[in-house]
């Protein structure tokens, strides 16, 4: 039996066509899911704020935030301690108050204005959509998970009481909301943490706005306490 030497057969250009094509189409498959598996994008649901105001000047107003139902009683999510914070900033940074406080303890910290707070958040996780979503995913392999996105909406409902002299004095209502739309495999924790960091700070800006809409009633206020006090 005689040995073979090796041939080599020729690939003839209509083979080499079909090749090369089929990488093509892997690499722009590959691209596709690549491009679409982290991504997740946060959509505000509803107006947004356009002309937001500023304070023509700072008012000589102390400020307390106290929750409205008893915080020693409650946890954090249902005190939602975490918003509280935000708003407080964020009323703090409008300057429109020459301090704000929080947590206030009223036995030791004395302010002229108390706002007491109530907010209420609640996850809208869309299970009927989400699960469609997932099915459609696995039965295509994940070839449409840069199309086929899942949905979730965080909203958010706050109430802020004004007490001026043990008095109620002023009463604002606001609500927001935000959505995420993300993939299969997009980073969860990150996705949450932008959804609640973003709607916490729209609902705060939505309050804050409301109590510089009022700032002349406040200087008002201000006025009238530094008159009293002279006195």
């Amino acid at each position: 039996m005689g040995f073979r030497p090796f041939e080599m057969t020729a690939l003839n250009p209509f083979q080499i066509g079909i090749s090369v094509r089929k990488q093509v189409v892997w690499l722009c498959v590959c691209c596709l899911l690549l491009s679409g598996c982290r991504n997740y994008e946060i959509t505000d649901l509803g107006s947004s704020l356009i002309g937001e105001e500023k304070p023509e000047n700072t008012l000589p107003l102390t400020v307390g935030i106290v929750h409205e139902k008893d915080q020693s009683s409650l946890n954090n999510a249902e005190s939602s301690v975490e918003v509280t914070f935000c708003f407080a900033n964020v009323l703090a940074q409008s300057r429109l108050f020459d301090k704000v406080i929080y947590p206030f303890f009223p036995k030791k910290d004395l302010s002229d204005l108390i706002l007491r707070v109530d907010f209420e958040r609640n996850f809208d996780l869309h299970r009927g959509f989400n699960v469609s979503q997932n099915l459609l995913l696995l039965a295509s392999c994940f070839l449409l998970s840069a199309f086929l996105k899942l949905k979730v909406d965080y909203e958010i409902r706050g109430t802020v009481r004004v007490l001026h002299d043990g008095r109620e004095f002023r009463i604002y209502h606001s609500e927001a909301g935000c959505r995420a739309r993300m993939n299969f495999f997009a980073p969860v924790e990150k996705t949450a943490d932008t959804l609640s960091d973003q709607t916490m700070r729209r609902i705060s800006r939505e309050l804050t706005q409301a109590f510089l809409k009022d700032q002349a009633l406040y200087l008002g206020l201000a006025v009238k306490d530094a008159g009293s006090g002279e006195r």
